[in-house]
């Protein structure tokens, strides 16, 4: 996986998604840690629900890519992880953070959606 992030850094991509079509991994390539930490979120269809894959599936869209979506989602997920990391205190689980990350990519959606309607 290494080897695969610094090729697509040196390519000049910023997100990578990795994928065995069943379990979609999406990285960020240009994040400023190591290699291990730059996985931001992993769906895999045969074991999520359907609005799980929809909503983290749609991050791809060309819409949402030149919004950055990936990247405001992905600061937020940079910081919980390093408070979560810093505390120790390990309650939560995986399922949890990807959850956290479904409710932030709605609110996102929520918010850009309001925006649109308004006058």
């Amino acid at each position: 996986m290494a080897q695969v992030l610094s090729y697509v850094t040196v390519a000049g991509v910023e997100w990578c998604v990795l994928t065995d079509g069943d379990q979609y991994c999406f990285y960020n390539a240009t994040a400023r840690v190591p290699a291990e930490e730059k996985l931001f979120y992993k769906v895999k269809l045969t074991e999520c629900n359907e609005d799980e894959a929809i909503h983290m599936l749609a991050c791809l869209a060309p819409a949402y890519l030149e919004k950055s979506l990936l990247d405001e989602l992905w600061n937020s997920h940079f910081v919980d992880r390093r408070v979560r990391n810093g505390t120790k205190d390990r309650n939560g689980s995986a399922d949890e953070h990807q959850r956290m990350v479904l409710l932030a990519i709605r609110g996102w959606r929520w918010k850009e959606a309001n925006a649109r309607s308004r006058p």
